[in-house]
């Protein structure tokens, strides 16, 4: 395998890519997993799209020939695709049906035209819509170049769910520190009150238990899923006019209804008792499973070998554990930071402890250095990571520079971050929830503020019951979040911006955790 650098995209290759390549390829001699961690501008993806086109080369015969690349966002797939496809390379995509138009009909996605096809059987044989749907349909010709394909690059949520994949040789998990939170997604269950007693016209009683939550759900909320979905698919077919045509509404409708009912079937043959969280709250019911372990080999049994890249694996064990995979069968590579450290500079400046029981008091003394901070870039813009909702408010309402705020709530942060990216102004992000998947590079953000850090909330039932039964775990994810959101605004080895730690708090959490961060960030931590 010496001739790797044959398929290598770039003329230059650099040294923190030559030694994860190497690596990886003496790994797979003997191992199925290489978990390989690099900082932001590591390079990751050249890494993965040339380990694929080497291993391509070696087919041991049980798995396809060819690779899979997963992301968790589709706009990180549409940058795989804008590096890796023709003509620069064989990379094809794919997405859900409900991200391609019907060819037929304009106004429906694929994945509703489909759904109603399917319900409407040999009813719709010979109309246009179903002869357009089958010879000419954009989702089915792109799921057939992507199967045809040797590269082929998709997102975590479609990929658990297409059961009709088979198993490739090489699997590559980009940002693989969100693959547990993918897995538990794929197999959770949230189910709205609105449509049990407005759809199915059901009473929801009061339950005792999650156990009898559980028992309520199979023996009579599944049955009138089920009733209810017959009758859809029923009314499809009778309201099928002599074109071939239904109600657009309907057609939407029993897509929605037709992807949950298949869900809840595939939670009923998952749940265990001891091993899922119930959440009963005014909006919904919920169960979601407390560890990906136990499901991982749906997505494993993908690959022959397995190549998982992130930023942010941290702890080797606590992440082989959330997975399920033997480490004996992992080999590990953390690479260093090639961004000059001048350039990255991180300064703890604390203002005042933001753990529930000191937040109120310490909030006028927070408020106070972001001012200051913000005096001292007044041209500049930012990103101030909050923690939560409450924090982001109390600084934007008590701060002086509020006109320069573009604060985040529960429904706008597409809208505030078109904004930032737009304006000509010096604004400033307040944000509970862009630690991830948020690229603020160059003047998008010559300095970021961490306020409070990204402790999660122990009110959640999931949180409270994972830090019960995992030791380490909570400050793991804490860590894990930390590392996320200082790495927003410097992008490339050029890029620079200040980072300022104000939460009292991390003084102790640092000291406690330091073992387990890249020395590139312990190098640029100023105490």
């Amino acid at each position: 395998m010496t001739d790797w650098k044959k398929n290598f995209p770039l003329p230059v290759i650099r040294s923190g890519q030559e030694q994860a390549i190497e690596f990886a390829l003496e790994t797979f001699k003997t191992k199925k997993y290489v978990v390989l961690e690099a900082p932001t501008g590591a390079g990751k993806s050249m890494i993965g799209v040339t380990l694929a086109r080497t291993l391509a080369k070696f087919s041991s015969g049980d798995f396809k020939t060819g690779s899979y690349f997963l992301t968790t966002q589709k706009m990180l797939q549409d940058q795989y695709l804008t590096d890796f496809a023709p003509p620069k390379g064989e990379l094809v995509s794919i997405k859900s049906a409900a991200n391609f138009q019907c060819s037929y009909h304009s106004e429906r996605t694929c994945s509703e035209s489909r759904n109603a096809l399917n319900a409407m059987g040999s009813l719709a044989h010979g109309t246009r819509w179903f002869k357009t749907c089958m010879g000419q349909c954009p989702y089915k010709q792109a799921k057939k170049d992507f199967i045809e394909g040797v590269e082929g690059v998709t997102n975590y949520s479609y990929f658990l769910l297409d059961s009709g994949l088979e198993p490739r040789q090489f699997l590559v998990c980009d940002e693989a520190h969100t693959i547990a939170d993918a897995i538990c997604k794929w197999i959770s269950i949230d189910i709205s009150k609105k449509f049990i007693t407005t759809a199915l016209s059901l009473d929801i009683p009061k339950f005792k238990t999650d156990a009898d939550l559980y028992q309520w759900v199979v023996k009579t909320y599944h049955p009138e899923l089920t009733i209810y979905h017959t009758m859809l698919k029923e009314t499809i077919q009778n309201d099928m006019d002599m074109s071939g045509e239904i109600n657009a509404k309907i057609a939407k409708r029993f897509d929605t209804v037709d992807r949950h009912f298949h869900k809840m079937v595939e939670f009923i043959q998952f749940y265990y008792p001891e091993g899922w969280i119930v959440t009963d709250n005014e909006k919904s019911i919920s169960f979601k499973p407390l560890d990906a372990a136990k499901y991982s080999n749906s997505l494993f049994r993908m690959g022959e070998k397995c190549l998982l890249m992130s930023a942010t694996i941290l702890d080797i064990d606590m992440f082989c554990k959330d997975l399920g995979i033997d480490k004996n069968d992992v080999g590990f590579l953390r690479l260093d930071s090639t961004f000059p450290i001048e350039n990255r500079k991180i300064d703890y400046v604390p203002m005042g402890k933001m753990s529930k029981a000191s937040q109120e008091a310490s909030l006028p003394n927070l408020i106070s250095g972001v001012d200051i901070i913000l005096d001292g870039h007044p041209n500049s813009k930012g990103i101030i990571h909050v923690g939560n909702f409450v924090v982001g408010k109390a600084i934007y309402e008590g701060s002086k520079h509020k006109s320069r705020f573009l604060l985040q709530d529960e429904f706008n942060k597409e809208m505030i971050l078109a904004e930032h990216f737009s304006s000509t102004k010096p604004t400033v992000l307040i944000s509970p929830s862009m630690t991830e998947g948020v690229d603020l590079k160059d003047d998008l953000s010559r300095f970021q503020i961490i306020a409070k850090l990204p402790f999660p909330y122990l009110g959640d039932k999931y949180v409270k019951a994972k830090f019960d039964k995992q030791d380490g775990w909570y400050d793991y994810v804490t860590l894990r979040a930390f590392v996320q959101s200082i790495g927003r605004s410097v992008r490339h080895e050029t890029d620079w911006a200040a980072t300022y730690i104000l939460d009292e708090c991390f003084d102790y959490f640092y000291k406690k955790n330091k073992h387990r961060l890249p020395k590139y960030i312990t190098d640029s931590i100023k105490l």
